[in-house]
């Protein structure tokens, strides 16, 4: 028998790796009507390793290559819809405040899941966070130094791709460009509002550190890409040339344009709007 959810519902907020996603989970957390996941002693507090259903992302290899591996996409046709249903409300909800209406989850693999998670939680909202590609990039490869970063990038387009194929079968969804929500916090509350037929009492201060999130936008300064090594004052540089991000704006300007930015600016595109 599937669990009864009784007038909960639940938001998933899904998008690549270090595009935002941890920052907006603990935005939703900021509103006294939205239960999320805190201390649970898991990294980033992610759904994915509080239960046993659904493979985890680290089953698919590292970050920066998900969106090409068979199997990390699940759909309303995967087997594990049954398993799910009986399964998954049970051991998220020892980590959930159940005496709130809304309750929120995030893992960034999501974006892959997003339709199985509806045929398991019908009433269902989903948020995708989107960043510059290249900001993206230079954020994981604090994580990975030797990144391959024009398969980080394809992984990137793919990855989006696959959200803008998912889009049609959802019910609510909305993918939300990272800068508009660090430029324009105030914003967020009111597309969730509109998008999602969510209303809730944010506090858009709590969103992120900003300081922290424009380092990684000085490769429009001229430069390109991190290096690892710290100088005497403790600052990281960029050390590649501008001739590599030409080589990338060749090969794939077109394509992220379409997903509202360019190799030109770090921002998204005027008139690009969160959908």
């Amino acid at each position: 028998m599937t669990p009864d959810h009784g007038d909960k519902t639940f938001v998933f907020v899904g998008g690549l790796q270090r595009s935002g996603t941890t920052a907006f989970h603990q935005l939703l957390g900021t509103s006294e009507q939205v239960s999320i996941f805190r201390d649970t002693g898991v990294p980033a507090d992610e759904g994915q390793f509080l239960q046993t259903v659904i493979p985890k992302e680290t089953e698919f290899g590292r970050a920066g290559r998900h969106a090409f591996q068979k199997g990390i996409r699940l759909t309303e046709g995967s087997p594990l819809v049954a398993e799910a249903r009986q399964k998954l409300f049970s051991q998220w909800s020892q980590y959930w405040d159940l005496s709130r209406p809304v309750l929120a989850e995030k893992t960034p693999a999501n974006s892959f899941r997003a339709r199985f998670l509806q045929a398991v939680f019908p009433d269902s909202r989903f948020v995708f966070l989107i960043r510059h590609p290249i900001s993206a990039v230079l954020a994981m490869e604090k994580w990975f130094p030797d990144l391959e970063i024009d398969v980080t990038i394809e992984n990137w387009l793919r990855t989006y791709e696959i959200i803008e194929e998912t889009l049609p079968h959802l019910n609510r969804a909305v993918v939300i460009h990272y800068e508009n929500a660090l430029d324009h916090p105030e914003r967020v509350a009111d597309v969730l509002r509109r998008r999602l037929d969510l209303s809730l009492d944010l506090d858009p201060s709590n969103f992120v550190n900003p300081d922290r999130s424009r380092y990684y936008i000085q490769w429009h300064k001229g430069d390109f890409q991190v290096s690892q090594k710290a100088n005497a004052s403790g600052e990281r540089k960029f050390t590649r040339d501008r001739a590599t991000l030409g080589d990338f704006e060749r090969r794939y300007e077109s394509r992220i344009r379409h997903f509202g930015y360019s190799f030109a600016d770090p921002r998204p595109l005027i008139g690009s709007l969160d959908r």
